[in-house]
């Protein structure tokens, strides 16, 4: 059976819907819904993205029949209309509207996949005969020959290649000749439009409309023939993605002043308020609404002017909303006071009002609490915890912007990137929608595995503070290297780096006991009985040297040593591979300083214990390698901890774990957790060990894989599924051999990353741990996880 490649919509009834995006693109997908709910669509019919798709594979060839097709709805669509496209007595325009399967309001982000293509056409079927006939049937030769010079302009950019300021610059040297353009002189830039053509493209303007038709056409279709995009269900499989085009019968929002064009919310885009919001742009089409030609307009305005018209639209914003259950963006033009809707699509809304939303329709009974969860993305939440940009402004209603396509968005007020921002927190609305989250994460299972946690990365009492408030399940990550650099402590461990015995190295570490102690018990408090997963010194030590003179000098002397000999102690230790003291490393050759953590860590248990605040430390050993290392560290740990506790007469248990950072460690990861009641993958080093990527050159070639395509995603911010993620699951596996219930988590930047975390929830892990400013995105990113996989 042939496929079908043209749909057709008018009459108040349409061949597809809204179930049909795959095929018809957002756009005819909802033009079709539209219509099959006798609401005013101007009728047309829409071009498949499959019919796209097939054009590209086939270098340019058009699939067999698509033309008898395209000829046959135009037919009908002339018979609707009682107009026929060309025709020099009764001419039919048409608009040319390409739309991807993926709506931009409906993407947490613009990726290549939903990457525009080609601007949309209005006005098509204007041509030298047409223009004058419209000139006579409309009354208005003014309104006409603008619109045909606009649809010069759109054209011949669109599908001719010709560069738009050259129309723009003779526009306006025409304004500047007189600035109130009369019938004549557009009649004149049509001309000079036509010139123009003329001189880019060594050819005329076309005057048979189906050349222009098919011009269109063939346009939108190639414009696509570059994006690639990953298929959502073969990981790592690239397809081109086809964009569907839709031909509609033009409705004219320029003429006079009973005609207009605008965008509209059924709800406030910026608050989530159940408020009617938006403005219209009368007597416009085009770029009128940006270049300042005509003032946009409040709704309140034209519902004062044309009541009726407000009424209907009002009427038909609530009848979209209820059908599509969510809250809703509608373009509109309204043609001598009669209305038309061009499209409806779910509205882009700031953090806030996502949020809002959502908790009010599932109060209304529209949604369920999982649907209400999959409406918010996490880039509506990560755009609340960001810093606040000084000079973000409220906006008190949509602003019509008419792009250079002559489609209404709403340019001029972006919520996701111009909401006003208070200082990051948790409001009441958004940790009643948090705690939905929650209970999702919390009630999940797979096979032994309950619950899927999000931890924070937070190495300061700060940052275990607002991880807390933020809804954190405990902290994964203390990276106690950062503590060192407080200049209280730097010195004392500048001295034991430096030092030549272990009796010296012992007695510098010992002035920082006292430091560790309060840092850590800190750590505790804020976290109030949460787990705190501490990992032991993991630095390159080069970076705690001294790096200028004077401070080199003044570490000599609180050495009693000559400041030439502290350089050279200096330069050897720089002169060292990076990688040489990271981790469990340093362990085994300066193991004092192991010790002296771990008895920090003990004592400020015991001194939060006695205190009657709960602690729950859980120390893990970075860079490990071997299992060796890590029964070897595990052992010298007991003792300390075992000694602390003999002398405080307080028993307080702890968790032991190994970081898996490294290929070998992921291998050896059944005998490596013999000795671990936990392991964290650290996927920053293992991403850079797998890639063989330096800190250095990193930036650099993920930037330039990346922009020819040979990797789908920056793999140091989305984890590498196909590599370091098989890894990855592997060591968990081989890990829980001899473990069963071996806990498992991630740590750093990638638990940040929704499609990281995603991964994490069907790898099995155990948890994520991320920067505390993303605890809420993790929150929400993980409840998805959840249902998405179920």
């Amino acid at each position: 059976m042939l496929s079908k490649n043209v749909y057709f919509f008018g009459g108040g009834k349409a061949e597809g819907g809204a179930k049909m995006r795959e095929v018809l693109g957002e756009k005819g997908a909802n033009l079709a819904e539209m219509t099959n709910l006798g609401l005013p669509v101007p009728p047309g019919f829409t071009i498949t993205t499959e019919a796209c798709a097939a054009y590209l594979e086939n270098g340019g060839n058009y699939p067999k029949d698509l033309d008898t097709e395209v000829h046959y709805a135009l037919t009908r669509l002339e018979k609707l209309i009682g107009k026929k496209l060309g025709d020099p007595k009764n001419p039919l325009f048409v608009s040319v509207r390409p739309g991807t399967a993926l709506s931009m309001n409906r993407a947490a982000g613009r990726s290549q996949a939903e990457a525009p293509s080609m601007e949309s056409i209005l006005n098509l079927g204007l041509n030298d005969q047409s223009a004058a006939r419209l000139a006579e049937q409309s009354g208005d030769p003014r309104f006409a020959w603008d619109a045909y010079r606009r649809f010069i302009q759109m054209y011949a950019c669109a599908v001719l290649g010709v560069n738009a300021k050259r129309f723009e610059d003779a526009a306006n040297a025409a304004r500047k000749a007189q600035a109130d353009l009369t019938a004549d002189d557009l009649k004149g830039l049509v001309d000079g439009y036509k010139k123009i053509v003329r001189a880019e493209t060594k050819r005329e303007f076309p005057q048979n409309v189906q050349d222009q038709l098919w011009g269109a056409i063939e346009a939108a279709f190639a414009s696509r023939g570059n994006t690639l995009a990953v298929s959502p269900d073969t990981k790592g499989a690239k397809t081109c993605m086809g964009t569907a085009v839709t031909v509609q019968t033009m409705v004219f929002g320029n003429m006079g002043g009973d005609s207009g064009v605008g965008v509209c919310s059924s709800r406030d885009p910026l608050t989530g308020k159940n408020e009617f919001c938006g403005r219209y742009v009368p007597h416009a089409q085009g770029k009128d609404g940006t270049t300042g030609v005509r003032e946009p307009q409040n709704l309140s305005v034209l519902q004062k002017t044309m009541p009726l018209v407000y009424k209907k639209l009002s009427d038909a914003k609530n009848r979209l909303e209820k059908h599509f259950r969510d809250m809703q963006e509608i373009e509109f033009t309204i043609q001598q006071g009669k209305l038309f809707l061009l499209q409806t699509d779910s509205a882009g809304r700031s953090g806030a009002a996502a949020v809002k939303c959502a908790l009010d329709m599932v109060k209304e009974g529209r949604i369920d609490k999982e649907e209400a969860i999959m409406r918010v993305t996490p880039g509506h939440l990560d755009a609340l915890f960001q810093p606040i940009p000084e000079s973000a402004e409220t906006h008190a209603a949509t602003t019509v912007s008419l792009s250079a396509e002559g489609e209404q968005e709403a340019a001029a007020r972006h919520p996701e990137e111009e909401e006003e921002r208070a200082a990051p927190k948790i409001t009441k609305e958004l940790e009643t929608f948090l705690g939905w989250c929650d209970e999702v994460r919390d009630d999940s299972l797979r096979g032994e595995i309950k619950g899927f946690r999000i931890r924070a990365d937070a190495d300061i009492p700060d940052e275990a503070k607002y991880a807390f408030e933020f809804g954190a399940d405990g902290v994964g990550l203390c990276r106690t290297e950062r503590m060192f650099f407080d200049p209280k402590k730097l010195l004392h461990f500048q001295a034991a780096i430096l030092a030549e015995t272990a009796e010296e190295r012992k007695a510098a570490l010992k002035k920082l006991l006292p430091f560790q102690k309060r840092d850590f018990a800190w750590l505790f408090k804020a976290m109030n009985g949460k787990p705190v997963v501490i990992r032991l010194l993991d630095p390159p030590l080069h970076e705690f040297v001294p790096q200028t003179k004077a401070d080199t000098e003044t570490l000599a002397a609180y050495l009693d040593m000559k400041a030439k000999d502290v350089q050279a102690k200096i330069d050897l230790l720089r002169e060292r591979n990076l990688l040489d003291y990271r981790g469990c490393r340093l362990a085994v050759i300066y193991p004092e300083i192991y010790d002296i953590q771990i008895e920090a860590i003990a004592l400020a248990a015991v001194d939060c214990v006695q205190k009657t605040i709960p602690a729950h430390p859980e120390i893990i050993v970075p860079l490990v390698s071997d299992p060796a290392e890590l029964a070897l560290i595990r052992s010298r740990a007991e003792a300390v901890w075992q000694k602390v506790q003999n002398k405080t007469d307080t028993k307080i248990p702890f968790r032991f774990g190994a970081m898996i950072e490294t290929p070998r460690a992921a291998f050896l990861a059944k005998e490596i957790a013999e000795y671990a009641d936990f392991f964290s993958f650290g996927t920053d080093r293992l991403t850079r060990a797998m890639f063989a990527l330096s800190r250095n050159n990193a930036a650099s070639f993920v930037s330039a894989c990346l922009a020819k395509n040979l990797l789908d995603a920056d793999p140091l911010r989305t984890i590498d599924e196909r590599g370091v993620g098989e890894v990855l699951t592997l060591a968990a596996a081989r890990g829980r051999e001899e473990k069963g219930d071996l806990k498992c988590g991630l740590c750093g930047e990638h638990g940040g990353d929704p499609e990281t975390i995603d991964f994490c929830y069907r790898a099995g892990l155990s948890y994520v741990s991320c920067p505390p400013c993303r605890i809420p995105l993790a929150r929400l990113a993980g409840a998805q996880a959840v249902i998405r996989n179920a």
